[in-house]
C-alpha cells in the first residue's frame, strides 16, 4: 500500500521533531521546564488529520520517548496515545484552523499528557506537580508551539498540501 503525500510530511515532521527534541531541547531547557516539540507535533497532527493518524504515530512517539528514558516502559505510549486520541476528536469537533484554538488545545493537551504521566508515575504531591510542572511545561511548549505553526504556516497543513500539490500535478500534464 503506497503512502500518501500527506502521511509522507507527518512522518517527516515527526522525525524532525524527535531530532529537534534531541538537539536544542538541553539548550531550551529553563529549570527543570522543557518543551516537549514531539508533543506539540502530536498535538497539531490530532487537530488537523484525526485520531486515528494521531493515536499511531502517539504511540510509536510515546514508545520512543520510553525508550529513550525508560522510567517503566508503556508511560509515554499510554499518555501520547491517550492525548493523540483527544486531539484527534477536538479537530473534528471544532474548527482547529484557527491559531487561537491551536494554542488553547496545545496548553490543555499538554497539561493531560503530563498529568497522564505525572499520575502514572505515582507521583506524591499530584495537585501541586499539575499546578506547577504541568502547567509550566504546558505553557512553554505551546509558547514554541505556536511559534513555529506560525513560522511554518501553510508547509503543516497536510490537507491543504495534499490538494496543492495534486492541483499542481494536473497543471503540469
Amino acid at each position: 500500500m503506497p503512502i500518501s503525500s500527506a502521511s509522507r510530511l507527518w512522518i517527516i515532521l515527526a522525525l524532525g521533531a524527535t531530532m529537534a527534541n534531541a538537539a536544542v531541547g538541553t539548550w531550551l531547557q529553563l529549570g527543570p521546564w522543557r518543551p516537549d516539540l514531539l508533543l506539540a507535533a502530536l498535538i497539531y497532527l490530532g487537530l488537523t488529520s484525526g485520531p486515528a493518524p494521531a493515536v499511531a504515530v502517539g504511540f510509536l512517539a510515546g514508545i520512543y520517548q520510553d525508550l529513550y528514558a525508560p522510567q517503566i516502559l508503556g508511560i509515554h505510549a499510554l499518555a501520547h496515545t491517550i492525548t493523540g486520541y483527544v486531539a484527534g476528536v477536538v479537530g473534528e469537533k471544532v474548527q482547529a484552523e484557527h491559531i487561537t484554538i491551536q494554542a488553547v488545545a496545545l496548553f490543555a493537551l499538554t497539561v493531560l499528557d503530563e498529568t497522564i504521566v505525572g499520575a502514572t508515575l505515582g507521583l506524591s504531591g499530584l495537585p501541586g506537580f499539575l499546578l506547577v510542572h504541568a502547567v509550566v511545561s504546558a505553557l512553554y511548549t505551546t509558547i514554541l508551539g505556536v511559534l513555529l505553526v506560525s513560522l511554518l504556516g501553510d508547509w503543516l497543513q497536510p490537507r491543504e498540501w495534499g490538494r496543492h500539490h495534486e492541483s499542481r500535478r494536473r497543471r503540469v500534464r
